[in-house]
């Protein structure tokens, strides 16, 4: 967000004819390093309700600091988130009489309203007695096409007492349209008058430099400026673009998350803007750049990343004129793997193997492997393998006993990534039953032949009597024939 310059010039509580100012000596600069320099720089923070000095504000103010909106390196500034209230810083000038000068240099977006006031000691130590006149302005409003300081040295004020504990006391010695000066001649210096501008009534957030008061041979110029704040720098990170959570993460392979990173004051945990750059390195690998971003007190720089392995991050950020430069703490993300399981047969015989294949992400080679069975509820290994090329696997192991088998693959932790399992597969494994002996080749059996039913009787052979006719001859020629 970029602060225009305001050039404003505090005419409603101006003479309408400006006197060019005295001749004068040189300014004595002072240099006001940073808001918790104010009171020892010889400043005076006011803090208040709008148009009363010597109320109590409806709320604290948020201190700025901007090194675009000064005419130095810094100016000093200040914010409010509501109405009706107002601050500044106010400065000492002791001789009353001769203040002449009260200018600031003026920063904000758009319309600021405030006023001058001045709390004027009139009451001296020695009688023991302590008290304020206290001056205040109308209400002016400043626009951002007017100039850029505020003078208002001759401006004229409604001035009222209050006592040491501000209340308001005497209203007959009330005087209105008095200027610094007029009060000073009317009731001498005696502790000096502090006088500045407060502003923000209207909550529009605003920054001042180079507050300046005097007259006559003394002036004095506050350069509102800041000494370089410690920064600290912090990576967090957002699994959902919702949630912001910070410390080491472990995500899934695939699972995108956004790594945010910023960075506030040591001590004042005041968040800035700046640029800052992401860091990482991957598993194995060296550090790198990842890439560059914004980050203001409202949003972080944004990054988003998809790591395949274990990967540590850092944010930087680089020094300017307000702050140091920061490196954060380191984040681990780690990268849990995934896997994909198929059974090659799903329904095998006790003694037979099974047979896992599947791929492992993000595709590590030589990754340890297990091939596990659930038995009362624990899970038992019977085989290991190893991925290949591109996580590819496929070993098996021996289905050793009958009954549904609850398998599943584990993947072990190592090459950059946390182990994982696969979803459970069954597979059903049938008892073996041997087969029946196989019969002796050396062993014949006779097997009659079948019997048909009611078998008719043979058929006379014509042959029968010439075969005992030659049977008969052969008895005769060859021998004498056998006995009847």
């Amino acid at each position: 967000m970029t602060r225009k310059l305001i050039a404003v010039l505090a005419a409603a509580v101006l003479p309408a004819v400006l006197l060019a100012p005295p001749a004068r000596a040189a300014e004595t600069p002072i240099t006001v390093d940073g808001h918790s320099d104010l009171a020892s720089s010889g400043l005076w923070l006011r803090v208040n309700a709008c148009g009363n000095p010597v109320s109590s504000p409806l709320q604290g103010a948020t201190q700025l600091v901007s090194t675009t909106q000064s005419s130095g390196t810094t100016s000093l500034g200040w914010d409010f988130t509501r109405a009706g209230n107002q601050a500044g810083p106010l400065a000492h000038y002791a001789d009353t009489s001769g203040l002449s000068t009260v200018s600031v240099r003026f920063f904000s977006d758009g319309f600021v309203d405030g006023h001058l006031i001045a709390f004027f000691d009139v009451y001296d130590d020695a009688t023991g007695n302590t008290g304020w006149y206290v001056g205040t302005s109308n209400k002016f409003t400043f626009d951002s096409d007017n100039g850029d300081q505020l003078t208002a040295g001759s401006a004229e004020l409604d001035w009222f007492l209050v006592d040491g504990e501000w209340n308001r006391i005497l209203p007959e010695y009330d005087r209105e349209n008095y200027t610094i000066a007029e009060m000073g001649a009317e009731w001498g210096d005696h502790g000096g008058v502090w006088t500045g501008f407060v502003l923000g009534c209207n909550s529009n957030a605003f920054y001042l430099d180079d507050l300046t008061v005097g007259g006559g041979a003394t002036t004095y110029r506050y350069d509102l400026e800041t000494p370089q704040i410690q920064s600290m720098a912090h990576v967090e990170y957002s699994p959902d673009g919702k949630v912001v959570r910070n410390g080491n993460v472990t995500i899934k392979f695939g699972q995108r998350l956004r790594v945010l990173g910023h960075a506030h004051g040591h001590h004042d945990d005041v968040y800035f803007q700046a640029n800052g750059a992401l860091w990482a390195q991957p598993f194995g690998k060296s550090w790198r750049q990842v890439s560059t971003g914004f980050f203001d007190p409202d949003y972080y720089a944004s990054f988003a990343q998809r790591p395949s392995h274990r990967t540590v991050y850092y944010f930087t950020t680089g020094a300017d004129a307000i702050h140091s430069a920061a490196n954060s703490e380191y984040m681990v993300v780690n990268v849990r793997a995934r896997a994909s399981i198929k059974i090659l047969d799903r329904t095998l015989v006790e003694g037979q193997r099974i047979t896992a294949l599947g791929v492992m992400r993000p595709g590590n080679r030589g990754q340890k492997l297990k091939l596990q069975r659930r038995v009362n509820g624990t899970w038992k290994t019977f085989a290991s393998g190893r991925t290949g090329r591109d996580g590819k696997y496929r070993f098996s192991g021996v289905a050793s006993s009958p009954g549904t088998w609850k398998v599943r693959v584990l993947v072990e932790s190592g090459n950059g990534n946390l182990g994982t399992k696969t979803a459970t597969r069954d597979v059903f494994v049938e008892k073996y039953v041997p087969p029946p002996p196989k019969p002796d080749d050396n062993v014949v059996v006779y097997v009659p032949p079948p019997v048909p039913d009611n078998p008719a009787p043979p058929a006379p052979d014509p042959n029968r009597r010439s075969i005992v006719a030659a049977r008969e001859l052969t008895v005769h020629v060859g021998q004498a024939p056998p006995a009847r």
